[in-house]
């Protein structure tokens, strides 16, 4: 059974993660790359190939992206 009992969006910057009892791996389990919150609107332009055109957020910028090669 998931521990998450509710998710509440407080504004546009902050959601709320309501469990059913204390769960103290949640922020491991939210760290997971597969949990990651990602921008809806990017999804709908990029379609299938939304995992290829990667978004960040914060000071750091991608600025070449060679597949399997580098990352800067």
């Amino acid at each position: 059974m998931p521990p998450v009992k509710d998710v509440r969006i407080i504004d546009d910057h902050t959601i709320q993660i309501i469990t059913k009892q204390p769960f103290a791996p949640l922020l491991h389990h939210l760290s997971h790359p597969a949990l990651a919150i990602v921008s809806q609107k990017q999804i709908e332009k990029m379609g299938e190939q939304f995992m290829n055109h990667p978004v960040g957020t914060g000071p750091c910028q991608l600025s070449v992206w060679r597949k399997r090669d580098q990352i800067v």
